[in-house]
């Protein structure tokens, strides 16, 4: 960001009009004249008379789309949804109103602004009609990350590759809910935990189709379970849920079986990686 601001102020001690493209991350700009403003860089144009004429090309990188230019004080071309922005200034000759901008040591701009594409999420189990995403499609997603994009549950952008547009993020009650169709006893509420030898409700779930993963250690070493962050709880350390068993074949209905929805001690890490829980609003 440094860099970027401190082009601004070399633009601002130069003489003339200038046009300054802003080139984000997400693609490049390109022009005929003035050449590729790559991402990250502000490409200044200096404009010294009545004879500029230039037209500015947004293109995607891979994975991403582009959607507007940019609006603002001195921004040119702003909103427009055409990826080619055309800047001339060549009818003007003769207006001296329109000669002094030129001559002025006005700075304008033009920046694209483009979204990341994400892909559909299609691994995914359905429970009683609402589809939830495997949890651990989200294990290389920090809980940090998970909340900007999906903040407070409903989700708006693009989370570990994945499109979020019509997701959730679950709270604590939902994903209580969700287990509770399972028949848990006593059922879950709120923060909980219920310890269930013989269960029947956790092989049923999992042949419902949820992926169990290896993730916590506890007492005599890990335990295979479904894991995920939920949303509501500001301290992502204390805000995880999932079920765990120990048994030779968890989808048997003689599983020691350990349904998990609780708040764990330890300091909260916003950093830390455990997967996410996600149903489907569309």
């Amino acid at each position: 960001m440094w860099k970027t601001l401190s082009l601004f102020v070399l633009a601002l001690v130069l003489s003339g009009c200038r046009l300054a493209v802003i080139a984000v991350q997400g693609g490049e700009v390109q022009s005929i004249r003035s050449g590729t403003c790559l991402a990250g860089n502000v490409c200044v144009n200096e404009i010294t008379d009545t004879s500029y004429s230039e037209a500015f090309t947004a293109v995607p990188d891979t994975g991403w789309n582009f959607v507007k230019w940019n609006a603002g004080d001195n921004f040119v071309c702003e909103n427009s949804t055409n990826p080619v922005c055309s800047v001339s200034n060549t009818l003007i000759a003769g207006n001296p109103a329109a000669e002094a901008i030129v001559a002025s040591d006005e700075t304008y701009y033009i920046m694209p602004v483009f979204v990341e594409v994400g892909v559909p999420i299609l691994d995914t189990v359905t429970v009683d009609g609402t589809v939830w995403a495997q949890p651990d499609l989200f294990r290389a997603s920090t809980w940090s990350a998970m909340n900007r994009v999906c903040p407070g549950g409903p989700c708006n952008g693009v989370l570990n590759g994945y499109d979020m547009t019509g997701w959730h993020w679950a709270n604590v009650e939902q994903v209580n809910a969700m287990f509770n169709l399972f028949g848990v006893e006593p059922a879950l509420k709120g923060p909980d935990r219920v310890d269930q030898p013989d269960s029947t409700w956790a092989p049923a779930l999992l042949r419902e189709g949820f992926r169990a993963t290896e993730v916590l250690e506890l007492g005599s070493g890990k335990r295979t379970g479904v894991y995920g962050f939920v949303s509501e709880l500001a301290q992502p350390g204390l805000a995880r849920s999932g079920f765990f068993w120990d048994a030779e074949d968890p989808l048997a209905n003689d599983a020691i079986s350990t349904a998990t929805l609780f708040t764990s001690g330890g300091v909260p890490n916003p950093e830390s990686r455990l997967g996410g829980w996600f149903f489907s609003t569309r």
